[in-house]
């Protein structure tokens, strides 16, 4: 598959993932984000964070991780020895793109079956307390 514009989320100078959405990575950074911000309140022994608290959880996280938000990179810019410079003047290996790329295409497709599997869960349930709820009126 031939990429071009990919927005990737790094953090601790790696890769950890890439997507062809700008707002699947930031939705992808944020999760990260406030799960590191979670780790940190656990840290710190706060059983009961206030939204301030989980604020300063999350700026201690993003800072001591060197987390950075949907980066967007032009695949076409790869040097001959594979590096592709981002915007900020560093390079990353162009296949660890390629290959976050396809851990998410494969990732999305086994939601996809997930969510799937679970709506039919769903139908099948909802039909047994939809006739449990119509038994329990008429008796």
């Amino acid at each position: 598959m031939k990429y071009t514009i990919v927005y990737i989320v790094m953090c601790e100078g790696e890769v950890k993932y890439a997507s062809e959405s700008s707002e699947d990575a930031k939705s992808y950074g944020k999760a990260l984000l406030n799960l590191e911000g979670n780790s940190v309140l656990r840290e710190w022994g706060d059983d009961d964070p206030t939204l301030e608290d989980c604020g300063r959880a999350r700026y201690q996280a993003g800072y001591e991780d060197d987390y950075e938000g949907a980066i967007k990179v032009d695949m076409s810019n790869e040097d001959e020895d594979g590096m592709i410079r981002l915007p900020d003047g560093g390079t990353v290996d162009g296949e660890e793109i390629r290959e976050k790329l396809r851990e998410n295409d494969i990732s999305y497709i086994q939601k996809v079956r997930q969510w799937e599997a679970e709506e039919e869960e769903r139908e099948k349930w909802g039909d047994f307390w939809n006739r449990r709820a119509a038994e329990a009126q008429y008796s």
